[in-house]
């Protein structure tokens, strides 16, 4: 009865070996290739950035106040053609604006688009960051698991929207005209950072928010 039973068995196993030995490998290539990915992303910023003229500063540091940040963010132009994000590897948050928004836009957008990625770290979502890139380091292979990352920075983009309008009492049609010209401004090829960042338009799903910000009343996810 072993013995009959024995193939069977080390059958089974060999395959869970299999599997488990594919499931590690795929985490572990996912781990490597972010990192890497991760950490060049990081040396162009240090590379083609500076600290943001002063009156930017002073808008950052006012819209801090009124969120209530205790460690404000360090506030940088970059010319790297990207979209406005939040960047956090340790250390102090980084907030990145590109030059060509900072060029181009008047104070009053400028501060929309600041206010925006100061509210996220306001939600600590650059610490969510780390957590759902981890999640899909694990379930490289499962759906479900980059589904739900990107439902999740379409609601944080929601979130962020309806921060800046109740909590720093924003303008709803300056605010949305401000994320149209921003969208407008970066319309040619950007480059795409890694999941570490918390872009302004991350998700997609910018007509809804438009719509949302406008009427000011929640649009449904589904």
């Amino acid at each position: 009865m072993f013995s009959s039973e024995a193939p069977a068995v080390l059958a089974l196993l060999n395959w869970k070996t299999v599997v488990v030995t594919l499931w590690l490998l795929g985490s572990v290539s996912v781990l490597v290739c972010s990192l890497w990915r991760i950490i060049r992303f990081d040396r162009l910023l240090k590379l083609v950035s500076t600290p943001a003229p002063i009156e930017i500063q002073q808008m950052a540091t006012e819209i801090a106040e009124c969120l209530g940040l205790r460690n404000e963010p360090s506030i940088n132009i970059t010319s790297a053609r990207v979209s406005p994000m939040v960047w956090w590897l340790g250390g102090q948050v980084r907030v990145f604006l590109p030059v060509a928004l900072t060029s181009q836009m008047e104070p009053a957008q400028i501060r929309c688009i600041l206010a925006h990625e100061l509210t996220h770290i306001h939600r600590r979502d650059h610490l969510v960051r780390w957590i759902e890139w981890l999640v899909c380091v694990c379930f490289w292979w499962n759906p479900i698991a980059w589904w739900a990352r990107h439902n999740l920075r379409i609601t944080e983009e929601i979130c962020c929207d309806a921060l800046v309008l109740t909590k720093l009492k924003t303008n709803s049609r300056g605010y949305a005209e401000s994320l149209l010209s921003t969208l407008e401004i970066l319309a040619s090829s950007t480059i795409r950072p890694p999941a570490m960042a918390s872009e302004i338009n991350s998700g997609g799903f910018i007509e809804r928010r438009i719509r949302m910000i406008v009427s000011r009343k929640p649009i449904p996810l589904t």
